[in-house]
């Protein structure tokens, strides 16, 4: 989760490829449910620390800092919607190979400059 956190901060949209390629099994989808969660708090700890709060999960405050720095309210709050929609689809039994070229697709988008 870290590792995809830390991705997104790359300028080169194959770091996070290559990251999210690890969850391309249908093996690791109970894997990428797992990571689901923990995800969203980074994220939404990174929002919050943009807005001044402290961090609700102090292990992974290195990574929320990092984010809060790099991108805007509106990219980390789009960053929290991609990993809810992420356990939505999850949930549908998407397709793995699908579900991971979606969600390098909309991560990346969400954390693309204006």
């Amino acid at each position: 989760m870290i590792e995809i956190a830390e991705a997104l901060l790359s300028s080169y949209e194959f770091d996070l490829l290559k990251v999210l390629a690890e969850f391309e099994s249908n093996a690791s989808r109970s894997l990428l449910y797992a990571v689901c969660e923990p995800l969203k708090g980074i994220f939404r700890d990174a929002l919050a620390m943009r807005c001044g709060a402290e961090p609700t999960i102090k292990m992974n405050a290195a990574a929320a800092k990092k984010l809060a720095h790099a991108f805007t309210k509106k990219q980390l709050f789009e960053l929290l919607r991609v990993s809810e929609e992420l356990k939505q689809k999850l949930e549908r039994n998407m397709n793995q190979k699908l579900l991971i070229t979606w969600l390098c697709l909309a991560l990346r988008a969400a954390v693309e400059y204006e």
